[in-house]
């Protein structure tokens, strides 16, 4: 690979995350291409990954992402993400391990908390499922997504005067 310094390869990236956020997904993954056929950029093969997914290339995607973790095993987000990709797949048990990953390597990230609550409700374990969303609920991180999720667990396992709460 040709060298490139620190703040070109810093500045394409950049320019790459900027169009990948605004849903513009086949011209970041052009970008991120052309940047990797520069240099072997952990971040840029993840992200590459996630624009795969978000396009329905989830097989890609895994591989990508899983190239990326070879080259920082300990990058939680990168965890975090190839969880969505393998749960998306219907690998729930290897997504909750992903996100078991994630965690631990990073114990105050709590995507992951909302993830594996939301796996465990899918696969019929609300009641587990519960303990995670507590743990995010007591994070002060709340939002929407997390509230309908944790609720919708209260009221699967019968008790739907607490799950209101959550829905107010």
């Amino acid at each position: 690979a040709i060298e490139i310094s620190a703040d070109d390869k810093n500045k394409e990236l950049q320019e790459a995350v900027s169009i990948h956020r605004m849903g513009y997904f086949a011209e970041a993954e052009k970008r991120y291409r052309a940047l990797l056929e520069k240099a072997q950029i952990p971040d840029a093969l993840h992200l590459l990954g996630m624009t795969c997914y978000a396009q329905g290339r989830s097989k890609e995607a895994e591989y990508l992402i899983q190239r990326a973790l070879e080259m920082r095993p300990n990058a939680h987000e990168y965890h975090c993400n190839l969880g969505n990709v393998v749960s998306e797949m219907g690998r729930k048990d290897e997504a909750i391990q992903c996100y078991k990953k994630a965690l631990e390597l990073q114990p105050d990230f709590v995507d992951p908390l909302l993830n594996i609550g939301k796996v465990l409700h899918e696969i019929g374990k609300a009641q587990e499922a519960l303990e995670y969303f507590e743990k995010l609920n007591a994070t002060n991180k709340r939002n929407a997504h997390t509230l309908i999720a944790h609720g919708q667990a209260l009221f699967d396992i019968g008790l739907k005067d607490k799950a209101r709460e959550f829905w107010k």
